[in-house]
């Protein structure tokens, strides 16, 4: 198989359970379907050192159709990729075969997507937050709501569920 970014030979490297094929001149690495995401999990597990994500509460999220770079062919099927953003917010514009559902990450690409994986422990307990006032104010307006319709008065009717 060819590089879709430089045309050199891809080298298969087994990484933990994952066999994958990288470019040893532009370093970008392929992965087949399913490969990915094992990939990262293992990257996280055997590089720690790897930092947080960054919290950015304003980022503006990138459409796959603005990176400037032309389409590039699948190694495997010839077929041209889609690209396309790493778990729609990420802004990790990779890029993936529509035949066979291949991936394919230029060299910095990996490491944004393993710091992205790994999230930033900061910004998930201010979600985890968020979420318990969420259910705490949504609790309260149930129970006002309850207090409008005392008991006494019937049963509340409800509208059949289609």
């Amino acid at each position: 198989m060819n590089c879709p970014a430089c045309n050199s030979i891809l080298q298969e490297c087994k990484c933990g359970q994952v066999l994958v094929d990288i470019c040893s001149r532009c370093h970008g690495v392929w992965f087949d379907p399913d490969e990915l995401r094992p990939f990262v999990e293992f990257l996280l597990k055997d590089q720690p050192e790897i930092p947080n994500a960054k919290i950015e509460l304003w980022k503006k999220v990138r459409s796959p159709d603005s990176s400037s770079k032309p389409p590039r062919s699948c190694p495997v099927c010839g077929v041209p990729m889609k690209k396309f953003n790493y778990a729609y917010d990420s802004n990790i514009i990779l890029d993936k075969c529509p035949e066979c559902e291949g991936i394919w990450t230029d060299a910095n690409d990996l490491h944004r997507v393993a710091v992205y994986k790994k999230g930033n422990p900061r910004l998930d307990a201010f979600g985890r937050s968020l979420v318990k006032d969420k259910r705490l104010q949504v609790l309260q307006s149930l129970h006002d709501i309850a207090r409008l319709f005392p008991l006494s008065r019937g049963r509340l009717i409800f509208p059949p569920k289609r």
